[in-house]
């Protein structure tokens, strides 16, 4: 467990690229906001690709939402290093009701 991560995401659609944008903001004191990859769909699942700095290394990352109409699971996955993605964090929300 990493411990509570705290974040809010602004994607908005990007009609020349035909891709969404993201912009992300974490509680990470050394970057806290930043734009973050480019997001499209695939089928069910909403795609966002980025490059992160892990290492010193320049490295893939690809997050995957799914959605229920009550919650949502998002699946944070980094390349190893030969195009094989890695899921090693999982996260889960779930729509308070009013």
């Amino acid at each position: 467990m990493a411990g509570k991560l705290e974040g809010f995401l602004a994607f908005w659609w990007d009609d020349n690229a035909k891709l969404y944008d993201l912009f992300a903001c974490f509680n990470n004191p050394l970057r806290p906001c930043s734009l973050r990859g480019t997001a499209h769909w695939e089928g069910d699942t909403f795609v966002n690709d980025y490059d992160e700095t892990v290492d010193g290394k320049k490295t893939a990352w690809r997050d995957s939402f799914t959605f229920t109409p009550t919650s949502h699971t998002l699946i944070a996955a980094m390349d190893m290093g030969n195009g094989t993605m890695r899921p090693l964090i999982t996260t889960r929300g779930t729509r308070r009701q009013n």
